[in-house]
């Protein structure tokens, strides 16, 4: 429950314009009603119904009498829709007691979406119809108030008058407020109450409007009464008041009884703004608070760009600071740094830090303080402290001040931040230690924008890689793998063939059967950069299980190799054995001793004598015209390497011209 009392007035049942009172709920006291009864006649209805007017909000706040007793009267008006053909006016009641500027918020956090106000016990608050307050309107508002313009006109939205009427109300004396009544927007001058408006204008957008109306709040807002301020320091106060509600605060409490403006300004004028530069440290020892708002501030934020020092001291000094003054001076400096040329650092960020003693820590905690966020925490690092010309720009001060870096929660080390480049050196050694690369290597590459530049610095910077290695950067590097492998076989070009063929023969192996044709097209495409022929190895390899991967100028770089592999090993063959091959010498021929039985030709039948001789020199014939030392089995394995090569030869011919063929382009007529 609550001291709020809701009037409602409309012609819902078709009885006429009459108090209407919800189901089940009690009939307000008699005194609020004859109140609600009388501010008809200034809150009156519009002409004409619109089904989407409570998009453009009628509200209005002044001060009545209920029974001689002060109260606050917030007023909603409608017509159409949720309101009625024939509208509505809703009036909520509150004692002067209460802050008029929270009465006003409370209420505008109880409208409804459909335009009404809820009732007071009920309704559950929102803040669909909040805005931010606009602070040049909000300036122009104080200035005509302050020149007791006899309208104060606020430009804006129904919605976004309403957010600046709300800053104006938190801003003035009470007294100040009574003497007002503050509308969105007005549906005619008021006839009986001679209250000076402080008013938005009709929305262009909503059918209807008083041309009369607007004339005169023209040339009211041009007439100022005699309660105008003529302190030379109005502006400034002003401003200074301004200046407090962007920072979501209201008038402090010590003016709210102040009965005029004119008091305001001279209150404000003689407490808040007489003081430079030159009283700050007086002011920071005792504590003042007037350094936190308005012309206080500006001073402070003036005097901490100039002495940047003086004002790091005080904050990291043994002395803490009341908290307010503490954001306050810190604001200052982040401003100072923020702003800094670059290549300088007034604000003593590391590597600085240490010439004021404890101003690392006490840094890297205010800094905590202000970003409650990781991700405000690394936009902040990024663009003021390891940015091109701030203090900690470069992958060595990164390393050099990690510990610091992971105190504010973005460390170097981690990937995850987004902010860094990736620490090359850093992985350079890591792999030269561990022979492999690390998790936060690979994370660092894989989230690099454009990975395989990162890679290829990191080969360049190892020189020589291990296939192990080499195939964790292929699977970084997702299309460009065959990049990767030629970068390492050219950076070790230098150790020769052998080493070559060991090294892709071993990242085959681990590179599986998804990058294993990849690596051999990788080393195909090595020996022919380097005009050699493929090493043994990955030939039988690249016949064996991964022809069919390759590209056809790599399909045909093997065959041709396979081809001339296999004409040099018949030739040597052929050239082995007949190096090898021993003539037989031919046998002494004896004269046989008379009775010898070697001497049997005298003694066999001329028949056998015929045919034997027949025979032999028969034979002898077909080699008669080869060496002596030359066998028939000889004579067999060359006529078969003859027909090898041959066929080997016909072969290459075939392959080679398929390869070499391309279609004859047509001739155009």
């Amino acid at each position: 429950m609550t001291d709020y009392v809701l009037v409602e007035y409309g012609d819902l049942t078709g009885g006429g314009f009459v108090p209407n009172v919800g189901d089940g709920r009690a009939a307000p006291p008699a005194a609020y009603t004859a109140v609600a009864t009388k501010l008809l006649t200034n809150v009156p209805q519009r002409d004409e119904p619109a089904e989407d007017g409570h998009l453009l909000p009628m509200w209005s706040l002044r001060q009545v009498g209920i029974d001689s007793v002060p109260h606050w009267c917030f007023a909603v008006q409608g017509r159409g829709g949720a309101f009625g053909q024939a509208g509505m006016c809703q009036f909520l009641f509150a004692p002067a007691s209460h802050d008029p500027a929270q009465f006003w918020h409370w209420a505008v956090c109880r409208v409804g979406a459909d335009g009404l106000l809820g009732h007071p016990d009920t309704a559950e608050p929102s803040d669909r119809w909040l805005r931010p307050v606009a602070r040049t309107a909000l300036s122009a508002a104080l200035t005509a108030l302050f020149a007791d313009a006899q309208a104060v006109v606020v430009d804006g939205e129904p919605v976004d008058v309403a957010a600046t009427l709300n800053a104006v109300i938190a801003l003035l004396p009470t007294a100040e407020v009574r003497r007002h009544v503050f509308s969105t927007y007005l549906v005619r001058r008021a006839v009986r109450d001679t209250s000076p408006p402080v008013t938005g204008r009709w929305p262009q957008r909503l059918p209807g409007g008083n041309a009369g109306l607007g004339s005169w709040l023209d040339r009211a807002a041009e007439q100022h009464g005699k309660r105008a301020v003529k302190h030379p320091k109005t502006a400034e106060v002003v401003a200074w008041l301004t200046a407090l509600a962007t920072r979501g605060e209201a008038l402090p409490q010590r003016y709210l009884e102040v009965p005029s403006l004119a008091g305001l300004v001279d209150l404000v004028a003689a407490r808040e703004l007489d003081f430079e530069e030159s009283d700050v440290p007086v002011l920071l020892a005792a504590g003042d608070a007037r350094l936190t708002t308005g012309h206080g501030r500006g001073v402070l934020s003036r005097w901490a760009a100039d002495a940047p020092a003086a004002a790091i001291a005080e904050l990291a000094g043994p002395k803490s600071l009341p908290v307010e003054l503490t954001e306050v001076l810190f604001d200052s400096i982040l401003d100072v740094h923020v702003g800094a040329a670059p290549h300088t650092n007034p604000a003593l960020f590391p590597p600085a830090a240490d010439q004021v003693p404890g101003w690392s820590t006490t840094l890297a905690r205010l800094l905590r303080a202000r970003f409650d966020s990781r991700a405000r925490m690394a936009e902040f690092v990024r663009d003021y402290v390891i940015a091109d010309g701030r203090p900690l720009h470069g992958a060595d001060l990164h390393q050099v001040h990690e510990p610091w870096l992971a105190e504010l929660g973005v460390s170097p080390a981690d990937p995850s931040v987004g902010i860094y480049g990736v620490p090359t050196a850093r992985i350079v050694a890591d792999i030269r230690q561990h022979k492999a690369l690390s998790p936060t290597a690979r994370a660092f590459l894989d989230a690099a924008p454009d990975t395989w530049r990162e890679v290829e610095a990191v080969l360049d910077g190892l020189g020589t890689v291990t296939p192990t290695v080499a195939v964790e950067l292929m699977r970084l590097c997702a299309g460009r793998e065959g990049e990767v492998l030629a970068r390492v076989l050219d950076l070790g070009r230098g150790q020769g063939p052998a080493w070559a063929e060991k090294w892709l023969l071993t990242a085959h192996n681990l590179a599986g059967p998804s990058l294993g044709g990849t690596v051999l097209a990788a080393g195909v495409a090595h020996f022919d950069r380097l005009d050699r022929q493929l090493p043994t190895g990955l030939l039988v390899q690249a016949l064996r299980s991964d022809f069919d991967r390759l590209t056809p100028p790599a399909q045909r770089k093997v065959l041709r190799d396979a081809a001339v592999r296999l004409e040099s090993d018949v030739h040597r063959t052929a050239a082995n054995r007949a190096a090898h091959a021993v003539p037989q010498p031919e046998p002494a021929t004896r004269e046989p001793e008379p009775g010898s039985r070697e001497d049997s030709t005298g003694s066999l039948p001329d028949w056998h004598q015929e045919d034997g001789a027949a025979e032999r020199p028969a034979k002898r014939g077909l080699l008669s015209g080869l060496p002596s030392w030359l066998k028939w089995p000889d004579v067999r394995w060359l006529l078969i390497a003859l027909v090898v090569v041959g066929g080997i030869a016909a072969l290459y011919l075939i392959i080679d011209g398929l390869f070499d063929r391309s279609p004859t382009p047509e001739r155009t007529p």
